[in-house]
């Protein structure tokens, strides 16, 4: 990924009850907390990380993480 490229994550997960959303970068939680897909629109060095996404419903938590590196010019 090159600096100032928008990043596009997406947590694809389903249940019932439907499960509420966290995203979190490096163990920090984000603000926005409850959408299933994560929209950075312009990169920076900074973005670069662990992204992990929770799905919690009150029977099941699940996690799924990925990671991101910018690159800069």
């Amino acid at each position: 990924m090159n600096e100032t490229n928008p990043i596009d994550l997406k947590c694809d997960v389903y249940g019932y009850p439907v499960p509420a959303i966290t995203w979190k970068k490096d163990e920090k939680e984000l603000q926005r907390r409850t959408e299933k897909d994560l929209r950075i629109h312009s990169s920076s060095k900074s973005d670069s990380g662990k992204y992990t996404c929770a799905a919690q419903n009150g029977v099941r938590t699940v996690e799924m993480e990925t990671f991101v590196t910018v690159h800069c010019k």
